[in-house]
């Protein structure tokens, strides 16, 4: 389950149906939460329809002490075909577009999966940048970079001085 909560404004304008719609949206300070895992909080963002496009630009949250920031552009078709509906376009268009930016993530990320005992003996912050182009709304649709911007660790007062950022 997926619980969602704080103000949201909404407008929808149509003359003519879906194609001709405009959507936007803007969020303030929500919070979202999924079952067993910590809340993603301060979440603001703007995001609009225009007919054939869903744009999020900007979004801003932070989750574990850690911010979150990024944009996104979905064409309706994949929207579409996700939801096994009739492509309003049966040619291709252009890929969907997810960037997403995680600063200072620190060892609290693990607190779901990771026993508190473990947790109080690391030192940990990590940063990375990830960027996805969106083919279809599958795995195997996915395309992108992930780039480790920033990584410490420290378990048990010992510094791990191995870590290398590669791009990758």
């Amino acid at each position: 389950d997926v619980i969602a909560s704080g103000p949201v404004t909404a407008t929808w304008q149509s003359r003519g149906g879906l194609r001709d719609a405009t959507v936007e949206v803007a969020v303030t300070g929500a919070s979202v939460t999924a079952a067993g895992l910590p809340a993603i909080e301060g979440v603001t963002l703007t995001a609009g329809f225009d007919g054939t496009t869903i744009t999020i630009e900007p979004m801003r949250a932070t989750w574990q002490g850690g911010l979150i920031e990024g944009r996104a552009r979905v064409p309706r078709t994949l929207v579409e075909s996700a939801l096994g509906l009739t492509v309003a376009s049966p040619t291709p268009g252009a890929p969907g577009r997810i960037d997403l930016t995680m600063r200072g993530l620190t060892q609290q990320v693990l607190a779901p999966w990771v026993p508190a005992s473990t947790i109080a003996q690391l030192d940990a912050r990590v940063s990375a940048t990830l960027g996805l182009d969106v083919l279809a709304p599958t795995l195997a649709g996915l395309s992108g970079t992930l780039i480790i911007d920033e990584a410490t660790l420290t378990a048990a007062g010992v510094p791990e001085d191995r870590i290398h950022i590669e791009r990758f």
